[in-house]
């Protein structure tokens, strides 16, 4: 079963101010979430430790109801568009990779890729071991992806020229 956990990145804590105010920082980056309700609030603990969307959901709804799910995925779409969140793709309980927010400005996400028509790397894109892992990255872009497993490297490999979709998997 193939499924994505939604974490804080790794580098950010989530405080609580005296006056009630949960905030994110990072560094020198602070964002204030405001004073968060009780769904909210153990939305942000929990991705303090990673949790997918379901159990957010499950979460929000056990703590003030199936209308705080909407607050939720409003939270969620900020986080994601001020570079807080990770994304983790697990396969069988086996991480495989992780896209990861470079700085905090995230420019709108571009539609998927058209699976129909060929698929190619990006000529700016580039593979580099860092600290024992394999990292996916581009200047052009402001997410890097980590490679947790290693033979993803041969689908990058495979993807420096134009194929279909379905002839990948032959790749990993």
């Amino acid at each position: 079963m193939v499924t994505e956990t939604l974490a804080l990145r790794a580098d950010a804590a989530a405080v609580v101010t005296p006056e009630g105010v949960t905030a994110l920082v990072e560094g020198h980056v602070r964002v204030p979430l405001g004073r968060l309700g009780p769904a909210l609030t153990g939305a942000v603990a929990a991705l303090a430790d990673g949790a997918q969307e379901e159990q957010l959901i499950a979460l929000t709804t056990e703590a003030e109801g199936e209308t705080a799910v909407l607050k939720l995925h409003m939270m969620l779409r900020r986080l994601g568009q001020g570079g807080w969140l990770t994304h983790t793709v697990s396969a069988g309980g086996v991480r495989l990779a992780t896209r990861q927010p470079i700085g905090h400005m995230m420019p709108p996400q571009a539609p998927p890729a058209d699976l129909a028509g060929p698929l190619v790397l990006s000529r700016f894109a580039f593979l580099r071991a860092d600290d024992g892992v394999l990292r996916l990255e581009s200047p052009l872009h402001a997410v890097l992806v980590e490679l947790h497993d290693p033979a993803l490297a041969a689908l990058v490999g495979r993807l420096a020229r134009p194929g279909q979709a379905d002839e990948l998997g032959d790749s990993v």
